[in-house]
C-alpha cells in the first residue's frame, strides 16, 4: 500500500498496455454479442488492482493477504512492540502507518463487522471538519451497500479499566472522542463528501452512502489495554455498548487475534 509513494489514480502507458492484454486473455468465448470472461484479477499488477477501485490509494489489496511469511513477520514485529511497557499510542500509530502494515487495522473488518467482503478501504487520520480526526476510517462494501468503521487507538498500558472492571481513563477518553464524532456527524455528514472526493478516482461518482447519514451503517472501535485488563464486568460493558450504540471496546490482543485470522484469507 504505497499511497505516499505513488498516486494510483492514474496508470502509465505500459501498465495500460499490460492490462489490455490481460483483458483480452480473460475472454474465453462469446454468445452473440455477449463476451464470456474468466477472472484474471490475481494476475493484474498492483497498480491496476488499485486503479479499478473507487479510492485507489486507499484500497486494501486482498492479494497481499497471500504473502503469509511476510505478514507473519510483521505480526511478530507488532506483537513485540506491544510488549514494551513504555510504548505509546503514537508509536503504535507510526508503526502501523508504514505502508505494509495497514492490514493490521484492516483486520478489524474481519472480526468486528459483517461487511467489506466485496471491497474495502482504509483512510488514515481521517478528518471530521477542523476539530476532530479519527485515527482510521474503514469503509467496506457488501451486498447491502457501503458501511463504515471509525477506529480510535488509545494506550495499551496505564489506566485502562478500574478495579471493578469499569472503564478507566483510556477507554473513557476514547468514548468521549466517539461522542464528539457522533455530534459532528449528525450535523455535518454531508460535508464528508468533499473529503471523499479528494480521494476518489477522477470521473467516479460517490455512492449515496458516502453522502447521506445512516447510522445503521456506522460502527466505532476503541482500542486500549491488553487482555489482562478485561474482567467479566468489562465484557458486560462491552456487550452493552455493542448492542446499544454499535461501539466495540477492543484490547490490543484482540487485534493480534484478528490479524492472525486474516493471514492467508481471500477477503477482508
Amino acid at each position: 500500500m504505497n499511497s505516499n509513494i505513488r498516486d494510483y489514480r492514474t496508470l502509465t502507458e505500459s501498465e495500460i498496455e499490460e492490462w489490455e492484454k490481460l483483458k483480452q486473455e480473460e475472454v474465453v468465448g462469446e454468445v452473440g454479442s455477449l463476451k464470456i470472461r474468466r477472472n484474471l484479477f490475481s494476475k493484474y499488477s498492483e497498480a491496476v488492482r488499485r486503479f479499478i477501485h473507487i479510492f485507489p490509494n486507499h484500497y486494501l489489496d486482498i492479494m497481499e493477504l497471500a504473502g503469509t511469511e511476510l505478514l507473519n513477520r510483521k505480526i511478530t514485529e507488532f506483537s513485540e512492540l506491544l510488549e514494551k511497557p513504555s510504548v505509546t499510542e503514537r508509536e503504535i500509530l507510526n508503526h502501523i502507518n508504514q505502508e505494509s502494515r495497514l492490514f493490521i487495522i484492516g483486520s478489524l473488518l474481519k472480526k468486528y463487522s459483517s461487511f467489506g467482503h466485496h471491497e474495502s478501504y482504509i483512510f488514515r487520520e481521517f478528518p471530521l471538519g477542523t476539530s476532530y480526526r479519527a485515527d482510521y476510517l474503514l469503509a467496506g462494501k457488501n451486498s447491502d451497500g457501503w458501511h463504515f468503521v471509525f477506529v480510535e487507538l488509545e494506550a495499551p498500558y496505564g489506566n485502562i479499566t478500574l478495579a471493578d472492571g469499569g472503564l478507566g481513563q483510556s477507554f473513557r477518553k476514547g468514548m468521549s472522542q466517539i461522542e464528539n464524532w457522533d455530534t459532528w456527524l449528525e450535523s455535518n455528514f454531508s460535508h464528508l463528501s468533499e473529503v471523499f472526493c479528494k480521494y476518489k478516482k477522477k470521473n467516479e461518482l460517490l455512492p449515496n452512502e458516502f453522502c447521506r447519514l445512516d447510522k445503521t451503517r456506522i460502527n466505532c472501535v476503541v482500542v486500549a489495554g491488553r487482555r489482562k485488563d478485561f474482567s467479566d464486568e468489562t465484557y458486560r460493558i462491552q456487550r452493552k455498548l455493542k448492542r446499544n450504540e454499535q461501539v466495540y471496546l477492543v484490547h490490543y490482543d484482540n487485534i493480534i487475534d484478528a490479524v492472525n485470522m486474516l493471514v492467508g484469507s481471500n477477503t477482508y
